[in-house]
């Protein structure tokens, strides 16, 4: 009769071993495909990584700035930026107004077309493109060649949410 007790004993025990191991090895796997999904999802083709408030300082005229990118119609970008101060609209208010697209064949490329407007009086100052590039999770770089190349600009809040387009 002991050794029947050992025996089962025995069973019971390895029977502990196999089901932690299947356990651990479950976790590790989910663990796995969240961390992969993940992966796709900041760095695919939505370009949901740009959603969120970036700000900056601009370092000609120190003015604190501030640029908030969100999505747009269909897989397009809406882009607000603004200044506390615009040397381009000689101390006035303004705002950058822009819209836009992943480049074609670098996803952590944003090309933006836009416009800056001057206010009181109110006019349109100029018109062109920009481009963000990503830099890890955190940081973008903005460009507008024979401007300025590379401005930095760090993000300061997540990516928006529920945009309004179905995607979230």
């Amino acid at each position: 009769m002991g050794q029947t007790v050992g025996i089962v004993e025995q069973d019971q025990l390895g029977g502990e071993v196999v089901k932690r191991f299947f356990r651990v090895s479950s976790m590790v796997i989910a663990v796995i495909c969240f961390v992969a999904l993940e992966a796709q999802a900041g760095n695919g083709g939505s370009g949901k990584h740009f959603w969120g408030l970036w700000e900056g300082v601009d370092s000609q005229d120190g003015s604190i700035e501030q640029v908030s990118i969100g999505p747009g119609a269909g897989r397009s970008f809406d882009v607000l930026w603004r200044e506390s101060y615009w040397t381009i609209c000689d101390g006035r208010r303004g705002i950058l107004i822009g819209t836009g697209a992943l480049a074609p064949k670098d996803k952590d490329l944003l090309e933006v077309e836009m416009s800056i407007t001057c206010f009181e009086p109110e006019e349109v100052v100029l018109e062109g493109s920009i481009t963000f590039e990503l830099v890890g999770k955190n940081m973008l770089l903005a460009s507008d060649p024979g401007v300025f190349t590379n401005l930095p600009f760090f993000r300061v809040s997540g990516r928006v949410r529920g945009g309004g387009n179905g995607e979230d």
